[in-house]
């Protein structure tokens, strides 16, 4: 690769890495969301928790949709509506109380950061290694969410109320010129190293197998995440002690981050890939199964691990698929619709059957993806050794 292109991808990933950024930054803060929906605007915790799940959907569906219906658009204009939308639902969610307007407003910013989703996975899939790219903007997003609870004792000192969306609106501000640095010429139709290869209805096969591995595994996955709390005093821990272990999770998640942004593919993309899949279905079934302390303290940690690991191997399946960014963006999508069902899911399945049935259906939904993903690396295996 020339000088001139190492610098325009360097320049793409810093845009990309703040447009990340933006679109999950409501997903790091979700359980301080529906914390304060309950606290401060009276909302009972299923009327919060949808409001959380409207959010999360519209990101998810937005991702999916854009993929196919903005293909001659550029990157960086879908990063201009998609911020505009950020900014218009996050200002008027400051002023509003109501539960119906909620939701619709919440559906509106989830909306905007659906586009900076679309945009941003999209962008990585023609680089040489997406993968580590994937990794690294993975790991700024981790960086940010530390940085947005960081600063949000210093918001809640300064605003009444709404701090959540105050804190959104701060990360806007910062992150917004980062964003736009993305290059004009730049887009599924538009790139020059973009473009869906021959094979297409192949191709297509494996982005849909791609994302119904993804969507299952990440909904077992938000199912065990919403009841973490639950699991902790299981385990004979009271609710600040549980904070300051889900704290340090957070680290977990870095280091599983920061391995697939120095290693790429080099080792390829499956075996970290099942590693990634080992680590979060022990993980889970450890937290299921067991109510010791020491193992919900070193599990926790792992699943995040796990998972930060799982994001950018996925991802990079995607674009070898479809290197054009549509695939990418349709599975980064699934890959954001589990916090959206996955917390319903387990709740029924904690009210009726309890954490046991969770951990064997986590087990059980794993191998099905491994399944899917085993049947993907193999053709893109017989794909290669065909060129």
């Amino acid at each position: 690769m020339n000088e001139t292109n190492k610098k325009a991808q360097f320049i793409i990933l810093i845009s990309v890495s703040a447009a990340y950024s933006l679109a999950i930054i409501a997903s790091w803060l979700q359980p301080k969301l529906i914390a304060e929906l309950i606290g401060s605007y009276g909302l009972d915790e299923v009327s919060a928790g949808s409001v959380a799940a409207a959010e999360m959907a519209a990101l998810a569906f937005t991702s999916m949709i854009c993929a196919r219906v903005f293909s001659r658009i550029s990157y960086l204009r879908i990063i201009c509506y998609g911020v505009l939308l950020l900014v218009i639902g996050n200002v008027i969610s400051l002023a509003i109380e109501s539960y119906p307007a909620l939701v619709s407003i919440r559906i509106i910013s989830g909306a905007g950061a659906g586009m900076l989703l679309m945009a941003s996975t999209a962008a990585l899939a023609s680089f040489n290694d997406s993968d580590r790219a994937y990794g690294q903007i993975n790991t700024v997003s981790i960086l940010s969410g530390i940085a947005a609870f960081g600063v949000a004792s210093i918001i809640a000192s300064l605003v009444d109320s709404a701090v959540t969306f105050s804190i959104i609106l701060c990360f806007v501000i910062v992150l917004m010129p980062f964003a736009l640095l993305m290059p004009k010429d730049q887009g599924i139709s538009l790139s020059k190293n973009s473009g869906i290869p021959v094979e297409g209805k192949r191709v297509s096969l494996d982005i849909m197998l791609i994302t119904i591995g993804v969507f299952i595994s990440c909904c077992v996955l938000a199912s065990a995440w919403a009841f973490y709390f639950v699991l902790g005093e299981q385990a004979g821990f009271s609710p600040d002690e549980i904070h300051g272990i889900l704290a340090y999770t957070i680290l977990f998640a870095l280091f599983g981050s920061l391995i697939a942004s120095v290693i790429g593919h080099r080792y390829g993309r499956f075996k970290p890939l099942v590693l990634s899949m080992i680590l979060m279905t022990v993980s889970i079934m450890s937290l299921c199964l067991s109510s010791d302390a020491d193992v919900y303290r070193i599990f926790t940690g792992l699943n995040l691990m796990g998972l930060y690991l799982f994001v950018p191997y996925f991802l990079g399946y995607a674009s070898a698929c479809d290197p054009s960014g549509r695939g990418p963006a349709i599975v980064a999508g699934a890959y954001m619709l589990g916090p959206a069902v996955g917390p319903y899911m387990g709740g029924m399945v904690f009210s009726l059957f309890g954490a046991e049935l969770l951990a064997w259906l986590t087990l059980g939904v794993n191998l099905v993806s491994l399944l899917l993903f085993s049947f993907v690396n193999y053709r893109q295996n017989q794909l290669s050794m065909a060129h």
